[in-house]
């Protein structure tokens, strides 16, 4: 390319107004279509899914689609109940189990808990797998709503609100996932 070719713009200075800049050539852009799908998605293989159109039209309707279909929207539903069925009877709670101060904080661990894990075991079941992060996290729901649903005492249905909470952060990618009806619960 000739000297005299290359774009150029005038840059306006108060000592001289008429000096001359070489602007920068644009750097060449990497077309979507260009990278391999290796390097566009670091999870592990079994965490990736599949493609829907080469799933099987039977696929849809078989007992394995339709049972993770329902374990997951069972799931969702018990980690948002976790929260929204005990927030609006909070004050009968506590007129219940004992006047206590720290009523407030049976909500809060909850969305706290949830929160804190929410990123960390998201992330750990995308290099992993979903499937045992979700059934831990229904046995971790489990055994909080057992001890929430016996708790004599504020603090032991704080405890158990943790519980929920940590259940609902491993249950919540799971959920969420875009793709979650075509990987199912590998």
């Amino acid at each position: 390319m000739a000297e005299d070719s290359k774009p150029r713009a005038q840059h306006l200075e108060a000592t001289s107004p008429s000096t001359d800049i070489e602007l920068q050539q644009p750097r060449a852009q990497l077309a979507y279509n260009d990278l391999n799908e290796d390097d566009m998605d670091e999870r592990a293989p079994e965490a990736r899914g599949r493609d829907a159109s080469s799933i099987d039209a039977s696929y849809w309707r078989s007992a394995r689609f339709l049972g993770s279909m329902a374990a997951i929207g069972l799931g969702f539903m018990g980690g948002t109940g976790g929260y929204a069925l005990v927030a609006p009877v909070l004050s009968d709670i506590n007129a219940d189990l004992g006047p206590s101060p720290n009523i407030a904080w049976v909500g809060l661990v909850y969305v706290l808990t949830e929160a804190v894990f929410f990123l960390l075991v998201g992330r750990l079941s995308d290099i992993f797998g979903r499937r045992w992060f979700f059934i831990t996290g229904s046995l971790i729901g489990l055994v909080g709503t057992i001890i929430g649903a016996t708790a004599q005492s504020v603090n032991t249905l704080i405890g158990a609100e943790v519980l929920i909470g940590l259940a609902a952060a491993f249950v919540a990618p799971k959920s969420t996932a875009p793709s979650f009806g075509v990987q199912g619960l590998r």
